[in-house]
């Protein structure tokens, strides 16, 4: 100490030692305020770009570059996004980070999951269509076969063969429907209605599981004639066949109602 610091009295001790904490001070001051943060980028900050969307390809380049990191710690899956594209992210977009900060990343699953195949048959097919969409299925093809149930669902199909309710089937499979007409298979000879009142007509056609096409007015038909059946299509007799749901056309003697009503002179 004495070599370092000759000391003939106090006061020199303390002027020496006051030197030596300046010096020191100084020389810390500098590592710490100068030296270090030219090295490490200390008080050097980055906005975190937006990644939403983005693929695991395009942020490796895209991170590098702005001197950040990533890290996948969540997933799921999305029909409607790309595979291995962000779904989220940690620190939000806009966020003020320090450089080599890890941003950390929800990504679009690449192997869809399984679920269930629900049960669709003998739902009808707009219910079927909001069951597929709810379990994350997709609507295939829809072909229709001669069924009395209208619009209800008689098959379900992956790739041309039957699926049964409860089998495992991987989300954004496309499910093909068989939807029964409405018409059915049993065909019968066509009802005469030539002659009949127009309300019997029609009872006459509801029994019998068919509708009424289009119903126009004679104004020539036959005195004796108005408010019946002059005219049908299909025609009765003959070879030709109807099933059920299938519909005819009526001709009715008279002036059309709505019209008649339309032409008399007003009320006064």
């Amino acid at each position: 100490m004495s070599k370092l610091f000759p000391i003939d009295t106090l006061p020199k001790f303390l002027i020496h030692l006051a030197v030596y904490v300046l010096t020191l001070g100084v020389a810390l001051f500098i590592f710490f305020q100068v030296y270090l943060p030219i090295n490490t980028h200390h008080g050097e900050s980055v906005t975190v770009p937006n990644l939403q969307g983005m693929t695991l390809e395009e942020i490796k380049e895209f991170l590098g570059s702005r001197n950040l990191r990533f890290e996948v710690n969540d997933s799921s899956f999305y029909l409607d996004k790309k595979p291995l594209s962000v779904l989220s992210q940690y620190p939000k977009p806009g966020a003020v980070v320090k450089e080599d900060r890890k941003i950390y990343l929800s990504i679009n699953s690449q192997v869809p999951p399984e679920v269930k195949m629900p049960k669709l048959i003998d739902n009808s097919l707009k219910s079927a269509e909001m069951t597929l969409k709810s379990f994350g299925l997709l609507l295939g093809n829809i072909s229709y076969r001669k069924d009395l149930a209208q619009s209800a669902i008689l098959d379900q199909l992956i790739n041309g063969k039957p699926v049964k309710a409860g089998t495992l089937v991987k989300k954004g499979t496309k499910i093909d429907l068989v939807v029964g007409d409405g018409l059915g298979e049993t065909e019968f000879e066509i009802p005469d209605l030539i002659g009949m009142d127009r309300d019997d007509a029609e009872v006459l056609l509801m029994g019998q599981g068919l509708r009424i096409g289009v119903m126009l007015y004679d104004e020539s038909a036959a005195q004796g004639s108005k408010g019946k059946v002059v005219r049908q299509i299909p025609a009765p007799g003959g070879e030709k066949k109807i099933r059920m749901g299938e519909t005819i056309d009526l001709w009715i003697g008279g002036v059309d109602p709505a019209k008649q009503f339309s032409d008399e002179d007003p009320v006064e």
